[in-house]
């Protein structure tokens, strides 16, 4: 929590003491921060995002994924057809979020897309091959 308050914290560094300390949600929190600042933070969370998927458990890795709202493998290969049906009885309620432009929603999500190819192994593995 010391390192937060630093005029530039060692986000790498604080991510690899909570992969060690088993806290997911610690390190979703600040990649969700990294991937809504600025492009320049952006290799900053690919490097966090290499060295979960080279030092953490699959389910650590999962729970990061899940976190950040990408899908992991299981889940790509699980998706059962019913919960494409939309149950017409509910009324569907507006979102509370704020309002975004459509090019932030899209380059969060290929920030996101991209993250997600890390996490899943997708990309170390091409490197090495």
């Amino acid at each position: 929590r010391l390192y937060t308050n630093l005029s530039q914290p060692d986000y790498t560094n604080m991510c690899q003491c909570y992969i060690y300390l088993n806290e997911p949600q610690t390190v979703v929190n600040i990649l969700n921060k990294l991937i809504s600042a600025s492009e320049e933070e952006l290799l900053m969370v690919f490097q966090i995002c290499f060295d979960v998927y080279e030092s953490a458990t699959q389910h650590f890795i999962d729970e990061v994924m899940e976190g950040l709202g990408i899908k992991t493998k299981k889940e790509t290969e699980e998706t059962p057809a019913e919960s494409m049906e939309v149950d017409s009885a509910e009324p569907v309620k507006p979102s509370e979020e704020p309002v975004k432009t459509v090019a932030q929603d899209s380059a969060i999500d290929k920030k996101r897309s991209q993250v997600g190819s890390i996490l899943s192994g997708e990309i170390p593995i091409t490197l090495k091959s």
